[in-house]
């Protein structure tokens, strides 16, 4: 897990840290936070999902079916 931060925390910014993490799908994790901040305490699930690919891979997964990015105006 990287150590640069993720998220602030909504409630007092102080520095959200990762406590736990899951591949639920090739293209799909989730994550809990915790804040930093113990006078805080706040506690958080996450979502992330790739869905769009911004350039194709030289060595494509036919099991990737992923729409192109496109940016609008």
């Amino acid at each position: 897990m990287s150590s640069r931060q993720l998220f602030a925390c909504p409630h007092c910014n102080a520095k959200m840290k990762v406590t736990a993490s899951k591949l639920e799908a090739s293209l799909f994790r989730v994550s809990y936070f915790q804040c930093s901040n113990v006078f805080c305490g706040f506690t958080a699930r996450g979502e992330f999902a790739i869905t769009h690919q911004v350039s194709p891979s030289n060595m494509p997964n036919p099991d990737v079916n992923l729409d192109v990015f496109r940016k609008t105006a």
